[in-house]
């Protein structure tokens, strides 16, 4: 009897975790294919900046250490064999982490199930199922399941059975290093759990095994880092420092922070805010974990499944595991905390609930375990459902259209293009450049751009929450140097011209922020500043020595504002608009013009409703008058409008109407 139970519980050991990572790949992989044809704009950002970029010119036969910056090359040679089969970057991407992703519950039930017991490595399985990062990462394009499978596999075969497991073990966590360099958590973590795995072994055995697995580690990233120290000098070329920078040492009001070349230099720099920072950043991220990560409770359920194992369940194997846990945490806290940076613990806090849950003996246990767990299992699923929804309706979906359309423009294969984010450059064979965060006008973008040879600028609605000192980019209607090449509600993209010269772009600038004054108080309706818009851009074109402009200007505006409905304020906008016409059509030669248009503002002014406006209307009147030699009209006209501007305590112009009226011979 006994051996027929083994013999069935080994054959639910090899079934159960084939049977259910199918189940969920296929699941995860048809909300894929139902939902999403595009990645997102939050954890794909590094797919279609990145990854996808680095892979496509392995495709082409480019390998260069340029493209590595932030992860190694593991995932984009993986990429490129799997597009290969696919012929498509981005479902290639998505297929690594679907069938990933079942590769994680059949490694964790193999990883629990060894530590721990069968019911443990099952329920960990079904909880991890419908845990939503990890749900959500297993339709995305990125590394992290990837990395969870090789970290996982490594420490499955560090807790394996015979030392031969420590070579392959280090071996697998070098190519989890070469895949996301935080892996290097490895190595340490390895090194430390052998100062008391197994039991029983001695000293030089230790030595051996630390030997053994360093060695495996070494053989798998040696290729990678001597190829990087010919081609650049250095044994690992990448940017990781900055995201420690960041972290303990954001940038100040001015934009700035204190420059590292190492984190021996950055720790060196204020060693005492650099520990308290990093120990403050342990206990903060677990906390962070249990509280946007998961709901409370799995805090509350981890924590005492913690305590169990500290009272009746510790072993050497148990303790190595959770020192590996640890030994990640340690490399993370030097950095800021993400959600998706946590998935590796995600196995673990999992462990520790379901152990929580099943720490009770009772008559009733196992039907008490059953439900506490579904039950987890269903507030985990709304939440999963939930952030699908969110996650598609965020999609990019509009980029896909502007990619086609700017990939039919010949001057756009293989140009720069800026944005905030890299999707429609990749879509459309372009190369992605950020916009900068700093603050910058509409010359001095334009000379950032044509800096680093930039041929394009995108403007969406993320670019327009993010960056609103750039909002004139918005505009639809062509700004100098910029050419509109495609537009849609959600997406503008600009071309700029190569014949750029700075210096009267520089000069355009109050042309540019008026034009955008002007659109901008349209679109929220705001009648006085789209009347001082106008205004600011009717003075522009005057100063230019373009009156005709500055009467279509003009024209427009008081269409507009014809067009809203009848109210005081209003015919306020529109008289002091009309004089500002008669001024430009005076300067256009358009006399006759003028004057009718300054004789319906008397008529609009008649009962007292803006005495500015009419002492105004009166005084141009008056020069007009004087102009065409009508000097009786052009006296009554002053006379008119002095008592006015001497009430309003307008001094200046009291004074030149005084000059006239001397010259008229008052």
């Amino acid at each position: 009897m006994t051996s027929e139970t083994d013999s069935e519980n080994r054959r639910f050991d090899r079934l159960f975790p084939w049977c259910y990572a199918l189940a969920f790949a296929s699941v995860s992989f048809l909300v894929h294919l139902s939902y999403f044809p595009i990645g997102n704009t939050g954890v794909e950002t590094d797919f279609y900046a990145d990854l996808a970029p680095a892979a496509r010119k392995l495709w082409n036969g480019e390998l260069s250490p340029e493209s590595y910056l932030f992860k190694g090359p593991v995932y984009p040679f993986l990429l490129t064999a799997v597009f290969a089969m696919v012929q498509d970057w981005y479902r290639s991407g998505v297929l690594i982490n679907v069938i990933g992703s079942g590769f994680t519950i059949v490694l964790m039930y193999a990883l629990v199930r060894r530590l721990f017991d069968r019911s443990v490595a099952v329920w960990a399985c079904v909880l991890l199922s419908v845990t939503p990062i990890f749900f959500v990462q297993s339709h995305r394009a990125s590394t992290d399941i990837l990395f969870l499978d090789l970290s996982l596999l490594s420490i499955y075969l560090f807790l394996g059975n015979g030392t031969s497991n420590y070579f392959r073990a280090g071996l697998v966590g070098g190519i989890a290093f070469l895949t996301r360099y935080n892996g290097i958590f490895l190595l340490p973590a390895a090194i430390a759990c052998l100062s008391f795995y197994p039991a029983g072994a001695g000293f030089a055995d230790r030595i051996r095994a630390a030997l053994r697995y360093s060695a495996g580690f070494i053989v798998a990233i040696c290729p990678w880092i001597l190829f990087q120290f010919f081609k650049t000098g250095k044994p690992l070329q990448t940017r990781n420092l900055e995201n420690v920078r960041l972290e303990f040492y954001p940038p100040r009001a001015d934009g700035t922070s204190p420059e590292f070349d190492t984190i021996w230099q950055l720790i060196a720099h204020d060693p005492i805010h650099f520990f308290r920072r990093y120990f403050a950043n342990i206990p903060e991220h677990v906390r962070l974990d249990f509280n946007i990560l998961f709901p409370w409770i799995v805090g509350v359920l981890a924590s005492v499944g913690a305590i169990v194992l500290l009272i009746r369940g510790r072993s050497r194997a148990r303790a190595a595991f959770f020192v590996f846990s640890l030994g990640y945490l340690g490399v993370m806290a030097l950095v800021f905390w993400v959600p998706r940076f946590s998935l590796f613990l995600v196995p673990t806090y999992l462990t520790l609930v379901v152990i929580a849950l099943t720490a009770w003996k009772g008559r009733f246990a196992r039907i008490a375990t059953t439900i506490a767990v579904l039950l987890l299992a269903t507030s985990f699923g709304k939440e999963v459902i939930e952030n699908e929804r969110v996650f598609h309706d965020e999609l990019p979906l509009h980029v896909l259209e502007a990619a086609d359309h700017l990939a039919a423009d010949p001057d756009s294969e293989g140009a720069f293009l800026l944005a905030r984010k890299p999707h429609l450059a990749f879509y459309a064979g372009m190369e992605p450049r950020f916009y900068p965060t700093a603050r910058m006008s509409y010359s001095e973008l334009l000379a950032h751009s044509a800096e680093r040879n930039i041929r394009y600028l995108a403007y969406g609605q993320q670019e327009y929450a993010e960056f609103p000192w750039l909002r004139f980019l918005s505009l639809v209607d062509s700004l100098p140097y910029l050419e509109p090449v495609y537009h849609s509600r959600e997406l503008i993209v600009h071309r700029l011209d190569p014949a750029l010269d700075l210096e009267e772009a520089r000069n355009l600038e109050p042309y540019v922020i008026a034009k955008w004054g002007l659109a901008s108080a349209k679109l929220d309706l705001d009648l006085d500043r789209y009347a001082i818009a106008t205004d600011e851009l009717a003075t522009y074109h005057m100063s230019k020595g373009e009156p005709s402009l500055a009467i279509d200007a003009i024209e427009r505006s008081l269409q507009f504002l014809l067009s809203q409905p009848a109210e005081p304020a209003n015919d306020i906008r529109v008289s002091r608009l009309r004089v500002n016409l008669a001024v430009a059509l005076m300067n256009d030669g358009r006399p006759d013009r003028a004057m009718d248009v300054l004789e319906s503002n008397l008529a609009l002014l008649e009962g007292g409703l803006d005495s500015s406006s009419l002492a105004q209307t009166h005084f141009v009147a008056g020069i007009l008058q004087e102009g065409r030699r009508e000097l009786d009209l052009a006296r009554f006209h002053y006379e008119a409008a002095r008592p006015i501007f001497e009430s309003n305590g307008n001094r200046e112009s009291v004074s030149e109407i005084d000059s006239r009226l001397r010259r008229l011979g008052r």
